[in-house]
């Protein structure tokens, strides 16, 4: 027994086998397996580790060597492998020259000897493919990447012919200009805005702002809005002053002065038909007057008033609020359409960003309409009512908008529900006549015109006030009329006012007529 355990001890102490003897690194592998403390464990671990370092050597690729540095990650050889190793990637990512290849090596190697190299072509391989995109997105992400690289100039220049080719309207022309202090086109840039804000100020026929701008056209448009109105005053003045319209207008007057009689129906014909008419700015404080001021804002179509009635959206009382809800809508409608657009867009980009309360997202909600933004405007509204239901213009206006059923239902419901909420608070006040009670049961009125209780509250109020009907609000007259009446006159004096009525007027009754009459006067 003891001679067999000498044999076995022996047998275990072998010599390890020469590393050019076949099968030498299966063995040396095996050897290094056992005790760490062991002398022989030690030794073949330190022979496997040159045999696998001459066999990566002699292999010379990437994976032999990253075999070699996951086994023996403290190797003497370490430094030397992960040189080689960088070459070889490099070498790999050199010879393929695509972003992804040259990615993969910074990915790999990020403080490789050839970092600076990869990232430099990186930046020209991205730098040409976002000027080749033309996109200024793409260019002002490799400007933010490369605050100092190679060909920053190429890209700025590109970025500044991107941004400009997409700057069709005034907003970009001047975002342009704030962000490229020494662009190439900042003399268009100005004089588009300029060009723009003219056409502007000519559109919305604002006479002040135009004359700043251009004074011959503001003398255009005074002299045209003078003789479609046939506003004698306004002729006189345009005749005593030196300008390009004197004489016209002191002819145009000679005319109205020959038959005062004829002049006097072709005006007032005029000025039914002429829209818009400026329209006094001050709001009396009286709800009921209120609410009446805010309608004849909405029927004489003047546009300048649509921040003022979107802000009288908020009042606390319910008929001024709803009146002012419905003028807005009611003064988009009527617009020309281009003005409608316009002002609503400026409208909208004012008070979009600041829209929390329930009156805001309600005005929102008009202005989104009016530009036809459908959902976006029932989302508003829906919104709106939401926040607050005791907001008259926002449960209204959400009552008008839905569209699913089950909603439309709810959205009837809530209507009903504030009607009834304000009956029971200004009921008994608007029965003994007061005037701010009734005017809010004029708000329930017509949120629920069935409630047959709400009408006799109000019918009483109105007799103990001795009024007449306190909800009454003024009403568009029928500007067709007048539209004939000028194209029978057959006179010259009322082809102004047709030719703005053919151009401008909202009714396509009005037009027709007015372009009727043009055509025949032409025949």
């Amino acid at each position: 027994m003891r001679k067999l355990l000498i044999l076995l001890l022996c047998g275990c102490a072998a010599p390890l086998p020469a590393p050019d003897q076949p099968g030498a690194r299966d063995t040396y592998r095996t050897a290094a397996q056992g005790n760490p403390k062991d002398p022989r464990t030690r030794e073949a671990r330190g022979r496997l580790e040159e045999a696998e370092w001459d066999a990566a050597r002699a292999r010379h690729s990437i994976f032999a060597y990253r075999r070699f540095l996951e086994e023996f990650s403290d190797s003497r050889h370490q430094p030397e492998a992960r040189q080689l190793l960088e070459g070889l990637r490099w070498s790999q990512a050199d010879r393929d020259g695509s972003e992804a290849a040259l990615s993969g090596y910074l990915q790999d190697e990020p403080r490789g000897a050839h970092a600076a190299d990869a990232w430099s072509r990186i930046s020209a391989l991205r730098l040409d493919a976002a000027l080749k995109s033309h996109s200024a997105d793409a260019l002002r992400s490799w400007l933010a990447e490369n605050p100092s690289g190679a060909g920053r100039e190429k890209a700025l220049l590109a970025l500044d012919e991107a941004e400009w080719r997409g700057s069709a309207e005034p907003a970009a022309w001047r975002r342009y200009l704030e962000q490229h202090l020494e662009g190439a086109h900042r003399a268009e840039a100005q004089a588009r805005i300029s060009q723009a804000d003219r056409d502007e100020a000519l559109l919305l026929e604002d006479e002040p702002r135009l004359r700043a701008m251009d004074p011959a056209a503001a003398d255009h448009l005074a002299y045209e809005k003078a003789l479609a109105l046939l506003d004698e005053g306004r002729l006189g003045q345009l005749a005593r002053r030196p300008g390009p319209h004197a004489a016209d207008a002191a002819r145009n007057m000679a005319e109205l002065r020959k038959d005062s009689r004829r002049a006097g129906e072709l005006e007032q014909a005029a000025r039914a038909l002429f829209l818009p008419q400026p329209t006094l700015s001050e709001l009396p404080e009286g709800a009921r007057e209120r609410a009446w001021r805010l309608r004849e804002w909405a029927l004489a179509l003047d546009g300048a008033r649509l921040h003022r009635m979107l802000a009288e959206v908020a009042s606390p009382r319910a008929w001024v609020a709803l009146a002012a809800l419905e003028g807005a809508q009611s003064l988009l409608r009527g617009l020309p359409a281009a003005e409608a657009r316009l002002r609503a867009e400026r409208e909208l980009l004012a008070l979009q960003p600041l829209a929390l309360d329930a009156p805001q997202l309600a005005a929102v909600a008009v202005l989104q309409r009016a530009l036809g933004r459908e959902e976006a405007a029932l989302a508003s509204a829906r919104r709106a009512a939401g926040r607050d239901p005791h907001c008259a213009a926002a449960v209204r206006l959400a009552a008008q908008l839905e569209r699913e059923q089950g909603l439309i239902e709810v959205a009837a419901q809530a209507l009903a529900a504030h009607a009834k909420w304000l009956a029971e608070a200004h009921g008994p006040g608007a029965q003994a006549g007061d005037s701010t009670a009734l005017s809010e049961l004029c708000a329930a009125r017509a949120e629920s015109a069935e409630d047959a209780s709400i009408r006799r509250r109000i019918e009483e109020g109105a007799l103990a006030a001795k009024i007449g009907d306190p909800c009454a609000l003024p009403v568009a007259h029928d500007r067709r009329a007048a539209a004939r009446a000028l194209a029978v006159a057959g006179t010259p004096l009322a082809r102004a006012a047709l030719a703005r009525a053919a151009a401008r007027d909202p009714d396509l009754d009005v037009r027709a007529a007015a372009q009727g009459a043009l055509a025949a006067a032409v025949r």
